[in-house]
């Protein structure tokens, strides 16, 4: 009890030293936020050259079929003074492929469907869009951040990293 203990209060603090980082992949410590996963966690693996982002790890998940989990991530809370969270996000193979990002709050969720292309490349979701369709979307209360499949079909890779808020 004491060491799986010790290992997420230590996740919970490099979270909240990188924060507005929500996501690096840079600490396997960060495994330890990931929320209720039914399928592989995604795996840390080096970023390739021209990988758009700061750093030496993203990660890679394999979807397996439509709505098929490739993240769950305990995020930080309290979004409140952000107004967007965006993250790096490339195909796996030569192909694109889609998405789905999901955010929960207390009271509700809110989707958006991106299609990852084989360049990598970052997508932002803007806190004014969440508003605008989830009036009462508590951004003071994000539980969870989902990334899943959006398609149908044969299981496919999906590398991500730098999920984070901006200003």
């Amino acid at each position: 009890i004491v060491m799986p203990t010790l290992r997420l209060t230590a996740a919970i603090s490099v979270r909240n030293a990188n924060f507005p980082v929500l996501l690096s992949f840079e600490s396997t410590l960060e495994s330890e936020l990931y929320a209720g996963m039914q399928t592989p966690p995604p795996v840390r693996v080096p970023k390739p050259a021209g990988w758009p982002a700061d750093g030496v790890m993203i990660g890679n998940a394999t979807a397996n079929g439509r709505w098929g989990t490739m993240l769950a991530l305990a995020p930080y809370h309290d979004w409140q003074g952000y107004t967007a969270m965006s993250f790096v996000v490339a195909s796996g193979s030569d192909e694109p492929v889609d998405i789905g990002v999901m955010l929960r709050s207390k009271k509700k969720n809110f989707y958006r469907q991106f299609t990852a292309r084989p360049d990598p490349r970052r997508v932002r979701i803007d806190f004014a869009d969440i508003i605008a369709k989830r009036p009462d979307f508590d951004l003071a209360d994000v539980r969870t951040l989902v990334v899943s499949a959006a398609e149908p079909g044969e299981p496919y890779e999906v590398l991500f990293d730098d999920f984070r808020l901006e200003n």
